[in-house]
């Protein structure tokens, strides 16, 4: 059956945090250890070698949100990006690369005393229609890095100068021109 609404969200966190405890050892790597043939990589990832990247512990979130209940799904796009001091955007590589998780909440999950500790300040008009909450459950995931070295800076320069070259002489057509 549905779930009370507040205990809902404290699953949610629950779970989220579960990948945060230090006792629990979870540690975010690109090097992948073997799983034993037979065993789901999933199920390997959560139960033994507690190692994985972000697909790993975003895999394992929905899976473990799903035996409750609770609609979620794997979402995977980009997280964060480089800021070019040089040109003043932002560059977003492969590296950039990240997977998340998002749980439906149904109105009244969110309207619950106590959602505010969880989902923060809420818009105005509210959610009627229920809404999706995003939960990163990877630990150890790069924060935006901010250029320190001379080489950041000509790194950026390059970068720079390849948009500036992409932009201004290969995508110029007449319509540009004029």
């Amino acid at each position: 059956g549905e779930k009370p609404a507040l205990n809902r969200l404290n699953i949610i966190r629950a779970l989220e945090l579960h990948f945060f405890d230090p006792r629990n050892e979870y540690e975010y790597t690109l090097r992948i250890p073997r799983h034993p043939l037979g065993i789901d990589p999933i199920e390997s990832f959560v139960a033994d070698s507690k190692q994985g990247h972000c697909e790993y512990f975003a895999s394992a979130m929905v899976m473990m949100l799903r035996s409750q209940g609770i609609p979620a799904r794997l979402v995977v796009g980009f997280h964060g990006g480089e800021l070019n001091t040089v040109g003043n955007y932002y560059s977003i590589r492969q590296r950039d690369a990240h997977a998340w998780v998002e749980a439906y909440l149904n109105p009244s999950d969110i309207t619950v005393e106590g959602a505010m500790e969880i989902l923060g300040p809420q818009p105005q008009g509210g959610f009627p229609e229920g809404g999706w909450l995003r939960i990163d459950p990877t630990p150890g995931v790069r924060d935006e890095e901010i250029a320190t070295s001379w080489r950041d800076h000509i790194e950026q320069l390059i970068d720079y100068l390849q948009f500036l070259w992409s932009d201004y002489m290969l995508d110029m057509n007449a319509d540009r021109q004029r």
